[in-house]
């Protein structure tokens, strides 16, 4: 199984119930109830006197990742729940029961186990799909459905109003500073093909809204780029296949979303400032890159099996907490940053921190565990050295390399890496844990003492 496919039991984010009517035992359809356990209902569609020929089809809920679920409780401070919401895509399960609609729109599913709970999908050319959760049998499912929304081409003080919708972008789209974007509800957006949405006018997420994001076959990969926003707040944005979101020249919050882009960057941030925070970033060639993000912060955020996480350039004053990288090559590169990383969590990846030009920051109360590197300064220009690294109070444990490597020399001739807990005692084998001017002439210094005899519990996600 793929990693694209093997997101739908892995997946996550807390996303409300559809909007759509979900009925007990009630009418609504003409379709006469039957003796066998059953799920019916009926169907309307606005415009649309004919409502037959909608395929109505149930699905067994999906079975959670219980590495993901193990995830979810030890750092709840991440808030992302998993849900049936977050992990499914009818695309890649097969229906256990099925049936179509009358003239009237009614329908009837039988043959279903009673006492069971589905996933319900309707489809149709007009509708596309859309989803109902906690579906049980013997009740009526009755849904009053808008009929496919489709944009191309270019928008002028036109605003966009969607709600509960199946949105389908069949071309390039540009919105202008004077078209506003408006979502309520549930709604599906839908790449027909490799796109880009532009979007300069201002968007709205209403509380309790949520914005899937699907290619229109799973290896559709679509852009949504925002510009020139002065205050975007964008929540609850679940990708459900590769997808990638750019935010350029803007003040924004990003927040209870997923995002993943096997072949490319899935967030991408350029000349901006604002937080990043309970999200999560998987199964992609980058997760994150953030240019000029000066004053920017992450947290609370999870980083999950990429080839690069996080990568960070260009920007002052940044923080990076609470966050968890796991599982990945490289969980972060910082060139050209000032900032402060603190109390985040970096396990069973290659490489944890890179280090390269014109950066001073400040790693502390972090906590490394069972990776092959866990700090390396790399010069990558031939500008006088300018860096200034201090990692003090961390946790280091199962190391495999190297705790500190540098490649380089830095701005002050000496790395103060004091007061950690390096998973022995024993100075021989902390110095095994170095590679500094002891192992190769021209190379800094790396002062280590003096160093925590035992596991510091202020360090990591879950420190106190």
């Amino acid at each position: 199984m793929s990693k694209l496919k093997s997101l739908s039991f892995r997946f996550l984010l807390t996303i409300a119930g559809m909007t759509l009517v979900l009925l007990n035992c009630g009418g609504g359809g003409s379709t006469e109830p039957s003796e066998q356990p059953a799920v019916s209902g009926r169907i309307t569609l606005e415009g649309s006197g004919d409502l037959s020929g909608i395929q109505v089809r149930l699905f067994n809920e999906v079975t959670l990742d219980a590495g993901l679920s193990a995830i979810s409780t030890t750092y709840s401070n991440a808030a992302f729940p998993l849900s049936q919401e977050s992990v499914f895509d009818h695309r890649q399960f097969s229906a256990v029961a099925s049936a179509t609609t009358g003239n009237d729109g009614s329908y009837e599913i039988t043959g279903v186990g009673e006492g069971s709970t589905y996933i319900m999908v309707v489809s149709s050319d007009d509708i596309g799909f859309r989803y109902v959760y906690n579906v049980t049998t013997a009740s009526a499912v009755n849904l009053d459905l808008r009929p496919v929304q489709r944009l191309s081409g270019n928008y002028f003080n036109q605003p966009l109003n969607f709600e509960n919708d199946y949105i389908l972008v069949e071309d390039d789209v540009f919105l202008d500073p004077n078209s506003n974007l408006t979502f309520s509800g549930d709604n599906i957006f839908v790449f027909g093909g490799a796109h880009t949405v532009t979007v300069r006018g201002n968007t709205t997420i209403n509380t309790g809204a949520n914005l899937h994001v699907f290619g229109e076959t799973i290896s559709t990969t679509g852009e949504l780029l925002f510009e020139n926003h002065g205050n975007l707040n964008l929540r609850n944005l679940l990708a459900h296949n590769d997808f990638k979101l750019a935010i350029d020249n803007s003040t924004f919050t990003l927040t209870a979303s997923s995002l993943q882009n096997t072949a490319d960057v899935a967030l991408s941030v350029f000349n901006s400032t604002g937080t990043i925070e309970n999200s999560i970033f998987l199964d992609s060639n980058v997760g994150a890159n953030l240019t000029q993000f000066n004053n920017g912060i992450l947290r609370n955020a999870v980083f999950l099996d990429n080839s690069t996480d996080l990568e960070l350039s260009q920007s002052s004053d940044i923080e990076v907490s609470y966050t968890l990288f796991q599982e990945s090559g490289l969980n972060l590169e910082l060139i050209g940053v000032t900032g402060n990383v603190h109390h985040n969590d970096f396990l069973s990846s290659t490489e944890n921190i890179i280090v390269a030009d014109l950066t001073t920051v400040s790693i502390t109360e972090n906590v490394f565990r069972d990776s092959d590197y866990n700090i390396r300064y790399q010069r990558i220009s031939h500008q006088k050295p300018s860096v200034d690294v201090t990692p003090q109070r961390n946790n280091y444990i199962n190391t495999a390399i190297y705790v500190v490597e540098l490649r380089g020399t830095t701005s002050i001739a000496r790395v103060f890496a004091t007061d950690n807990y390096w998973g022995t005692t024993q100075t021989t084998e902390i110095d095994e844990l170095i590679f500094d001017r002891s192992d190769l002439e021209g190379l800094d210094i790396v002062t280590y003492e003096p160093f925590s005899t035992g596991e510091l519990s202020t360090a990591g996600v879950n420190g106190s």
